[in-house]
């Protein structure tokens, strides 16, 4: 009986070489940036209830004749999902960040993308204006680190010698 092999990467391919200093203090700015995003999510589900009380009271100035009742649940639901999804938000980018420190070009594509769209979420009155200004400055660090000229060619396909 014959045993099949995993298939061994080619000794062809040219190594890939040291990983850049530019690629871990990119991995370090994600960490430092996702940390505050953790700390952020637990303090959301510490003050859920004041949370809850504020977006209550929102809706129900903007809407006066709406059922509090459903009022009520919505406002629970949309503060416990947000802490929750802030979690999996930071749970999905540590990952990201780990396999962009391990040359996986997909993934550092992705954590620009993510990135750049998380932007979004820092202008509004979820941070204040100065701890939005630190995570933003955090990010565009984060991501031109990963595309310094050095990470670049780390990055790149390598192709078997011939």
């Amino acid at each position: 009986m014959t045993m099949i092999q995993p298939s061994q990467p080619s000794s062809n391919a040219p190594a890939r070489g040291p990983r850049p200093s530019s690629v871990d203090i990119s991995f370090w700015l994600w960490i430092t940036y996702l940390s505050i995003g953790a700390i952020n999510s637990v303090i959301g589900f510490v003050q859920r209830d004041r949370n809850r009380a504020d977006a209550l009271n929102a809706v129900m100035a903007q809407y006066p004749t709406m059922d509090r009742s459903m009022i009520e649940t919505v406002a629970t639901m949309v503060v416990v999902g947000v802490v929750v999804l802030g979690l999996l938000f930071v749970a999905a980018c540590v990952s990201f960040a780990l396999l962009t420190r391990a040359g996986r070009n997909w993934a550092r594509v992705l954590l620009t993308v993510v990135g750049s769209m998380s932007v979004l979420f820092l202008i509004g009155p979820v941070v204040t204006p100065l701890q939005a200004l630190f995570q933003i400055s955090l990010l565009a660090a984060a991501i031109v680190m990963m595309y310094q000229r050095s990470a670049n060619d780390w990055f790149r396909p390598r192709r078997p010698a011939v």
